[in-house]
């Protein structure tokens, strides 16, 4: 038995939650990482804010009046913006939504301000003008978006967010079966096919 484990099962979900039905290290055993990806942070069209110094000396200005939306409490969206408010010293407003595609109609739509999402997924609305880049939320510039600066950059050192997912199977799986499972994921992944899905998707 195999599962696709998302970053919040394993890492996020054991620190949010009191109770769950699973425990991490006693339930599952790890096989293998399939993919990992930062987040970019994007605005609506119209904010008059354009950079993240601007968008932070709005939000001291006029705490909780800037709106950041993610898919849920305790999600990587919205710890990314906890973290960003500890460094910052600001507060902002928290929309919570059931998945990224009414997130992104509502920043389309204007009644959003900020998210911070995957790239490849909304490269064509950047490219259509209905959402606004504002930085990167990596260690360093992507390589796909070189003239896009970083969080970092605008003086928030170690500010990253994203998200990863991995192969994890039951507790007590024999070590050559996963070993067996890790290589032909491995094998798999490196392929040309993988590659190209992996690179439309994240």
């Amino acid at each position: 038995t195999l599962l696709v484990a998302p970053q919040n099962l394993l890492c996020i979900n054991p620190h949010v939650y009191r109770k769950l039905p699973y425990d991490v290290k006693r339930d599952f055993a790890p096989v293998a990482m399939l993919i990992e990806y930062n987040y970019v942070m994007v605005a609506r069209p119209s904010l008059a804010q354009k950079t993240v110094p601007e968008l932070i000396a709005y939000a001291r200005a006029n705490p909780g009046k800037l709106s950041h939306g993610t898919t849920g409490e305790g999600s990587s969206g919205h710890v990314a913006q906890l973290l960003l408010e500890q460094m910052a010293g600001v507060k902002i407003n928290h929309i919570p939504y059931k998945g990224n595609a009414p997130m992104i109609a509502d920043l389309m739509g204007g009644s959003l301000d900020i998210a911070m999402l995957g790239y490849a997924p909304i490269q064509g609305q950047i490219q259509a003008g209905k959402l606004r880049l504002i930085a990167a939320a990596a260690e360093k510039r992507m390589a796909d978006l070189p003239d896009l600066p970083t969080v970092a950059e605008a003086g928030y050192a170690g500010f990253t967010s994203g998200t990863w997912f991995s192969f994890v199977t039951r507790a007590g799986t024999p070590a050559s079966i996963i070993t067996r499972l890790n290589t032909e994921t491995n094998k798999a992944m490196r392929s040309n096919e993988f590659v190209k899905i992996g690179r439309a998707h994240v």
